[in-house]
């Protein structure tokens, strides 16, 4: 069985679920996800609560017990989970008891010894490159297919999309302004990234549309000059765990992403063969992590 702890928000559990995939594939091996830390997490300072987000897809996940996850090494719950999250870093990132192996990410690059996770694994992590499932890319696509249908103004919105040289700019605010852990290891990019980013693409598209998908949308009308060539996304129509949103970025023909999880989906689910891709050369906040892997290599980094 391959087992994968789901955290962060919508675009970090794809990304957790893809590996999980990916991995059962190889290993023609049972795949659950663990949510108890989504559905027992306690509000903290600092932290922004989540919550289980896959089920806005059409994908069929079985939830692992807590009897089934007892098995491998490392306890979850109990009085000392705390101290145990701490010291488990400090540990080797694989750990084996009696044929249960528990995987931890150490790196944000590609990870051969988690891409080989053999069978009665659990893995946890956020695992955002590609690189693990890209010969799987058409099952993940097929998993990632929405569950509810697009109607009222998100259609319209969507048939616009269908009809303009679309391109999807996320710029992701919201925590990363107001939650000082998350700025602390995000940061939050400026305008001129953006600008640039859309001066590339009106070098290379011809008559760009621009889709602004954003959680601060007074922000984006104080910065941006909206005209016929720039909709901004209203929150009414983005969905209660934005999965509107998500679907109509997938939609669009190009992408300017943020250093955000969610817009890395919205710009990968894109099904046109020849889309142009911008994401930002930072990542994080701290530029000495290896992040090279991130971003596909058909992206193009500003």
């Amino acid at each position: 069985m391959i087992i994968v702890k789901m955290m962060g928000g919508l675009g970090n559990q794809m990304f957790q679920w893809a590996l999980g995939r990916a991995l059962a594939i190889k290993n023609s091996s049972e795949f659950k996800i663990d949510v108890y830390f989504l559905i027992e997490r306690q509000p903290r300072k600092n932290f922004t609560i989540r919550t289980y987000d896959l089920d806005v897809f059409k994908l069929n996940a079985e939830f692992a017990t807590k009897k089934e996850i007892a098995y491998y090494p490392i306890p979850k719950f109990g009085k000392y989970g705390i101290f145990l999250v701490h010291l488990k870093q400090m540990w080797r990132r694989s750990i084996n008891t009696n044929g249960y192996n528990y995987l931890i990410q150490t790196r944000f690059d590609y990870d051969e010894q988690i891409d080989n996770a053999p069978v009665n694994s659990y893995l946890e992590g956020y695992f955002q490159t590609e690189r693990y499932f890209e010969p799987y890319s058409d099952i993940i696509r097929k998993d990632f297919e929405f569950r509810d249908e697009l109607s009222g103004k998100a259609l319209e919105i969507a048939q616009l999309i269908n009809k303009t040289q679309s391109v999807a700019v996320h710029i992701r605010r919201g925590d990363y302004v107001t939650n000082r852990r998350a700025n602390k290891t995000h940061g939050v990019l400026g305008k001129e990234y953006y600008d640039k980013a859309m001066e590339t693409i009106a070098s290379k598209v011809e008559s760009p549309h621009y889709f602004i998908f954003s959680d601060d949308n007074e922000w984006c009308r104080e910065n941006f000059a909206f005209g016929e060539n720039m909709t901004i996304i209203e929150d009414d129509i983005k969905g209660n765990k934005f999965q509107f949103s998500l679907n109509l970025m997938s939609q669009c023909k190009h992408a300017i992403i943020a250093n955000s999880s969610f817009s890395w989906w919205g710009a990968w689910l894109s099904a046109n063969p020849n889309k142009i891709v911008i994401g930002p050369q930072n990542w994080f906040k701290n530029t000495d992590l290896n992040v090279k892997d991130i971003i596909p290599e058909k992206w193009l980094r500003i």
